[in-house]
């Protein structure tokens, strides 16, 4: 549900049906969204009503949440997602005392 304060009126089912996980752009003029389990990033804008998909995931492991994902915007209005790069590297630390 989105709703126009100038018309003082709700709109149902504004974004498509594979966008969940919603986070407003600073203007307020679109959001961003993520397709299915997390396989890409949609831009929504709430005037024309389009959805643009910005970039597939494909080929990254999102995380973040329970729910296996998370999305957020930066300071400069660009999506933000958390990528799992695995706990497969095992480092070692020498640590001696002089």
């Amino acid at each position: 549900m989105l709703f126009d304060a100038g018309k003082q009126t709700w709109n149902e089912n504004v974004a498509p049906k594979e966008c969940w996980l919603q986070r407003w752009t600073r203007d307020s003029k679109s959001f961003y969204c993520m397709e299915g389990k997390g396989e890409a990033i949609h831009r929504f804008d709430v005037a024309t009503h389009r959805s643009q998909k910005l970039v597939s995931l494909k080929d990254y492991r999102v995380t973040g949440n329970p729910i296996g994902v998370w999305l957020g915007v930066s300071h400069d209005g660009s999506p933000l997602i958390l990528n799992d790069v695995g706990i497969q590297e095992i480092y070692a630390l020498d640590w001696r005392l002089p």
